[in-house]
C-alpha cells in the first residue's frame, strides 16, 4: 500500500486515477476491506482512504461492497 499511495501523489484526482472512476478503484475498495480485517494500520494512506471514501458514495460500489456479499464470511 505504501507504493500505491506514493504513486497517487502523481495521478491521483477525485479517484486514485484522475476524476474518473477507473479499474484502480474498483480493486482499491475490496483490498482496503481486507486488510481492515487483518487489523492493519491507515494512518500512512490518507490518499487512499479519501478516494474509497469517494468510492463508497457511487451507487455501483454500494451493492458491492464485500459487506453485502451472501458469501462474505
Amino acid at each position: 500500500m505504501q507504493i500505491l499511495e506514493a504513486h497517487s501523489l502523481k495521478l491521483a484526482g477525485r479517484f486514485l486515477v484522475g476524476d474518473q472512476v477507473s479499474i484502480a478503484d474498483v480493486l482499491l475498495v475490496p483490498q482496503l476491506y481486507a486488510a481492515r480485517r487483518l487489523n492493519l494500520p491507515f494512518d500512512a494512506y490518507p490518499r487512499l482512504l479519501r478516494v474509497e471514501a469517494e468510492c463508497l458514495k457511487l451507487e455501483g460500489f454500494a451493492p458491492a461492497h464485500p459487506d453485502r456479499q451472501p458469501d462474505r464470511e
